[in-house]
């Protein structure tokens, strides 16, 4: 890949400081590296197999989500300013370049959301953050330290959403010049959206704000429902054609399921960029602090007419139980 095209294109758009356009370079790399392996992933099924491992969070990892943790690990960890990452694959931090002098970056990252799909063919992606430390850093990291944010949807094209928190970009991999390209400079999420995407298999354990929401949308005319099962996926249908995403809490996950890291704090840094909103319970996602590394959180993500619409259900669940 032409490392100059897609920083030329990053200029028209964001003042990006070195360090962050680094990672940027980073991410692009390895998601061609990741777009060739997932292309030939349901033909060597090897890559789809069950690795015999579990992350740390008790979920089984395929051959395809180690490949794709080793590629990013390989390649951050020369990124000059970047003294940490998070993956969702790792138990804990991984440390490097701690002697290094200037301003220094934590990357988050989800290395390949969706993976389970790959062998039916749904787009997956890839997540990341990328955070402002200090000196003072403690064990906390809040929305507030994200300086980008972006994520790289691997379906029937390779698209990089990237963003700056004031305005989000679309990049979309030319496979015959091997280049990111800019497609379209301002991403602006429709203020009213008309779709909503959730599983409703365990909606038996919803919460009253969700089953109101839920039992009211389903009484309005010209509203879809559209769910994937791949977050990138629900997500960038949304943000480009309007809805909201919903994975909200349960009586199984009662401080919600999606990591709060290398999820729902990027995305949200990314939807709020482009007008639309983003909660977790009743509060501002953005405004959530994470003091784990894998700590969990509800998410309602999208249209800034349908968030509103579930916190005002929020109001009405509290006085139903008063």
């Amino acid at each position: 890949m032409k490392k100059q095209t897609l920083t030329r294109d990053c200029q028209q758009v964001f003042h990006f400081h070195s360090g962050v356009k680094e990672v940027v370079e980073c991410i692009a790399r390895v998601s061609v590296k990741l777009r060739t392996a997932l292309s030939f992933a349901n033909i060597d099924r090897g890559s789809l197999s069950y690795s015999g491992k579990s992350n740390c969070q008790g979920e089984k990892v395929n051959a395809m989500d180690l490949y794709a943790d080793k590629l990013l690990t390989d390649e951050i960890k020369l990124c000059r300013s970047v003294t940490c990452l998070i993956s969702e694959e790792k138990v804990g931090p991984t440390y490097f370049n701690q002697d290094r002098l200037g301003q220094k970056y934590m990357v988050a990252v989800d290395p390949l959301d969706g993976s389970s799909n790959v062998d039916v063919n749904i787009p997956v992606g890839t997540i990341f953050a990328v955070y402002k430390t200090n000196k003072d850093q403690g064990k906390e990291w809040s929305g507030n330290q994200i300086v980008a944010a972006g994520y790289v949807m691997y379906g029937s094209s390779t698209q990089l959403v990237l963003s700056d928190g004031a305005s989000t970009a679309l990049f979309i991999y030319h496979p015959e010049r091997k280049v990111y390209n800019l497609n379209k400079k301002e991403v602006m999420i429709p203020s009213l959206g008309q779709t909503y995407s959730i599983n409703e298999g365990p909606s038996f354990s919803f919460d009253t704000q969700t089953l109101l929401f839920l039992q009211k949308y389903k009484e309005k005319p010209n509203i879809t429902a559209r769910y994937v099962g791949s977050l990138v996926a629900d997500f960038h249908r949304n943000m480009i054609k309007g809805g909201v995403f919903l994975y909200p809490s349960t009586s199984l996950y009662p401080h919600g399921k999606l990591r709060l890291l290398y999820e729902c704090l990027p995305l949200a840094f990314i939807i709020e960029s482009c007008g639309g909103k983003a909660v977790s319970e009743q509060e501002k996602t953005m405004d959530l602090c994470a003091q784990e590394v894998h700590q969990r959180a509800s998410l309602v993500i999208g249209s800034s007419n349908m968030v509103y619409d579930f916190l005002h259900f929020g109001k009405l669940a509290k006085l139903r139980t008063a």
